[in-house]
């Protein structure tokens, strides 16, 4: 009796650990999509900002300093050493193509390299609209 029950307490162990790991799997895959470097325009308080993850969280570094960044929703974190947000945008495809950081009175719009932001059908045939009224 008393084997069968340290089998099975070994079992929900086992089992509990693999749990745990996949979880940890699942952060990781998750906050993955973020990562990169994102471009802010020429004359920004910042022009480039790198995205890693460490320590299962992200964190942002830029020539401003570094800050670790707390998922408060989707796509939406705080940055903790400066007391601002961070806001991604997906293009058409779902991916993470954009980055707007707000900070006290700074508002940056930055792009992700090597991600294609694609516009809706919706923004294009605006676009074209506008240019035939000019």
């Amino acid at each position: 009796m008393k084997k069968t029950l340290l089998f099975a307490l070994s079992i929900c162990c086992i089992y509990l650990a693999q749990a745990q790991t996949n979880d940890i799997a699942t952060k990781d895959s998750t906050l993955q999509q973020y990562v990169g470097n994102y471009t802010f325009p020429e004359g920004s308080f910042v022009t480039s900002a790198e995205i890693s993850i460490k320590d299962n969280m992200l964190y942002v570094n830029s020539t401003q300093g570094s800050s670790p960044m707390e998922r408060k929703a989707k796509d939406t974190f705080a940055l903790t050493n400066y007391d601002g947000m961070a806001y991604f945008f997906r293009n058409a495809d779902g991916k993470v193509a954009r980055i707007k950081v707000a900070v006290g009175d700074i508002l940056l719009d930055g792009t992700k390299a090597g991600v294609t932001a694609w516009l809706k059908q919706h923004d294009i045939y605006e676009s074209k609209k506008q240019l035939q009224v000019k």
